[in-house]
């Protein structure tokens, strides 16, 4: 464990996972904490300077609160770090209040919230003997939880209750699937955090929630105020949550309004996936005004988060399909390849919203919220790598997007920023066979057939390879400042 902390520790925080070396912390120090201690204690003071402190400017940094976790190994239960310990979980958990888990700060996700105050509960109960390690602790890489390996940990446990937050993560990393034969068992362990095992699986666990989209704008008094503000776009489309009608949002996941900040410490959000690894349109809503800030600001490593979001699971909507197109928009290219990865691996899985991604891609670019010629690199990439037929179903969606919000935002007799006339065929089959454009210059599906050409007409052209693929006609002629 000693070598993990000092490869975590060692360099900047760039989203490693942590469940492994907290779950042996725990084990570790339950048997011997001053040991614990005395190893980690040269590594800490070795730490990279970016671990020094918390980083106050930025809402989700967590620098110091795992080193200060790490710090409490062996230490007494009179010791002022349990103290301060105890103390954040009072403020953090409101028994009986909806939701229970406290905001403490409107600009940090409900998700980053209990981050937070897992981290808080196992500073507070390192040392204590029994401890077995966590009962969240994935059994799968994406963060998914076999609720068996829950049951056995639950048995383990015998009378012991586990944490709060402990048992919560591990709830929320279950299936959402019914499971009445688990549910008896675990209601049959005759303790409360069985029963609320079984109550969870019998309801279906944490439901999807609502997810709309929402244009955002600057608002220039704010600037005065906040710092924040004053560097941000004009306008950016973004998604916000509500729970189901009839819903009870518990712990305020479900709920979040669209807000354009964000955080500089990014890594940190590589993380949310796997904490609620069912639930992609809800983690990615969160994500979304980091990925927008790497098209609209030319942010670095705002879309990192998209391969990992493409490998957990649930309904995407339409945070999932504006991340896609903001990813794609990007400034920088490792955010662009990772937007390509992530469209692939969703596209592979038919997860992939390509019409949805598409129309996206079309209302932001006619309203100059993102640069076209930015697209057509990853477009290329993810075709040549073998989804032509996923680019041509995404670019055929953006012209009618474009002209449709060419129609409300640019009046008649103004310059067109799209270059385009929005009626484009949207037809497409099971195959991926070569991709055609008819003599009017219209994109057309693979194997289309275009109509006899009139008298002193070319024919079309059919493009051979993936790399031919043509690109809408919408984007020809528009010129955008890399």
């Amino acid at each position: 464990m000693t070598e993990e902390v000092a490869a975590l520790l060692g360099t900047p925080y760039q989203g490693a996972p942590l469940e492994r070396i907290l779950d042996g912390l725990v084990r570790l120090t339950a048997a011997d904490g001053p040991r614990v201690r005395a190893a980690l204690d040269p590594v800490i003071e070795r730490r990279h300077w970016s671990w020094a402190n918390e980083h106050r400017w930025d809402p989700l940094c967590l620098c110091e609160t795992v080193v200060e976790v790490f710090r409490s190994a062996g230490v007494s239960r009179t010791d002022r770090r349990r103290e301060r310990w105890e103390k954040l979980l009072t403020a953090v958990h409101r028994p009986g209040a909806t939701p229970e888990l406290a905001v403490t700060d409107p600009k940090v996700p409900p998700v980053h919230r209990l981050l937070r105050a897992r981290l808080a509960e196992i500073g507070a109960h390192l040392d204590e003997p029994g401890q077995s390690g966590l009962l969240a602790l994935p059994t799968s890489t994406n963060g998914l939880l076999d609720p068996m390996a829950l049951l056995e940990r639950l048995t383990a446990l015998g009378d012991r209750e586990p944490g709060q937050w402990d048992l919560t993560q591990a709830l929320l990393r279950l299936p959402t699937e019914a499971d009445e034969t688990l549910a008896a068992k675990a209601a049959a362990l005759g303790t409360a955090a069985g029963q609320r095992f079984a109550a969870w699986l019998r309801d279906g666990g944490l439901p999807q929630p609502v997810i709309r989209s929402r244009t955002v704008t600057r608002d220039p008094r704010r600037g005065n105020r906040h710092w924040e503000w004053a560097y941000l776009p004009a306008e950016r489309i973004l998604v916000d949550l509500t729970p189901p009608a009839g819903t009870v949002d518990r712990y305020g996941l479900l709920t979040a309004p669209a807000t354009p900040l964000g955080g500089d410490h990014s890594g940190w959000v590589h993380l949310w996936p796997s904490l609620l690894p069912r639930h992609r349109g809800v983690v990615t809503a969160y994500a979304l005004p980091l990925v927008a800030g790497a098209a609209d600001m030319d942010e670095r490593d705002g879309a990192a988060v998209l391969p990992l979001l493409a490998e957990i699971e649930g309904p995407g909507g339409a945070a999932l399909d504006l991340a896609v197109a903001y990813g794609l928009s990007a400034r920088h290219g490792p955010d662009r390849v990772a937007t390509v990865d992530a469209l692939l691996t969703l596209a592979a899985a038919g997860e992939l919203d390509a019409a949805g991604t598409g129309a996206q891609l079309g209302t932001l670019a006619s309203r100059q919220l993102v640069k076209l010629t930015r697209v057509v690199e990853p477009v290329r990439d993810a075709a040549q790598a073998g989804a032509p037929l996923t680019v041509w179903r995404l670019l055929a969606a953006a012209p009618g997007a474009a002209g449709r919000a060419h129609a409300t935002a640019w009046p008649a007799g103004s310059a067109d920023p799209g270059g385009g006339d929005g009626n484009r065929d949207r037809r497409t089959d099971r195959g991926a066979r070569p991709v055609r454009r008819g003599r009017a210059g219209r994109l057309q599906p693979p194997g289309h057939r275009s109509p006899p050409p009139a008298q002193g007409t070319g024919r079309g052209v059919t493009h051979r390879n993936a790399s031919d693929l043509p690109s809408p006609a919408w984007s020809a002629g528009t010129s955008v400042d890399m």
